[in-house]
């Protein structure tokens, strides 16, 4: 009898200790997709006076990290900027685990747009895309419980709409900023992939 007890706490603690792993390895799979899916959209090292980040490589900027040596940086030193910076510091590693599918793919669309417009305002996309999905919602840039929960309720019908508002979002700042039309195809196609 005590023989079978022991061996059932020692499945139940191997069985925890499978679903933990599991579930690093899940995130950590997510996390090197949404980097491949962001490097299509930053490329190499870049000067170009025209682009508000000033220097940049892989999508990292001069003017985001003063203190790194931006031309010598290599692409893993930028992916572990991205993790720890970007996909840990926002937890779109815990938006994408919630659950598999669409909303993974929300949690890979915000963290690439937040690089590139700023969190709050990619986050408030996001909320202004589930407004036109019908939600009520403070518009905030707060990605709080009730955001969570609404975007776990909508799951695939919020990836059209958040393409638009991160489109919209785009088309506004070059109306306001004409100098940055030259960045608006590049930035529509970040928005609409």
């Amino acid at each position: 009898m005590q023989i079978t007890l022991k061996l059932k706490l020692i499945l139940s603690a191997l069985r925890k200790i499978y679903y933990r792993l599991l579930r690093k390895i899940r995130m950590k799979d997510r996390f090197d997709s949404a980097f491949k899916r962001l490097m299509i959209f930053e490329g190499g090292h870049v000067i170009d006076e025209r682009d508000p980040g000033g220097e940049t490589k892989y999508g990292i900027s001069k003017r985001s990290y003063p203190d790194i040596n931006i031309k010598s940086l290599t692409k893993q030193q930028a992916k572990e900027i991205y993790r720890k910076d970007w996909w840990e510091k926002y937890k779109y590693d815990k938006m994408a685990t919630m659950c598999d599918g669409d909303y993974s793919e929300v949690a890979i669309r915000l963290f690439i747009l937040a690089i590139n417009i700023g969190p709050k305002s990619a986050h408030k996309c996001l909320q202004r895309a589930l407004v036109s999905c019908g939600e009520e919602l403070d518009i905030d840039g707060i990605i709080g419980g009730h955001t969570k929960q609404l975007l776990l309720s909508n799951g695939h019908r919020i990836i059209f709409p958040f393409r638009s508002e991160a489109a919209s979002f785009y088309r506004s700042l070059v109306a306001g900023r004409p100098e940055l039309k030259p960045f608006l195809k590049g930035w529509l196609d970040r928005a609409y992939s």
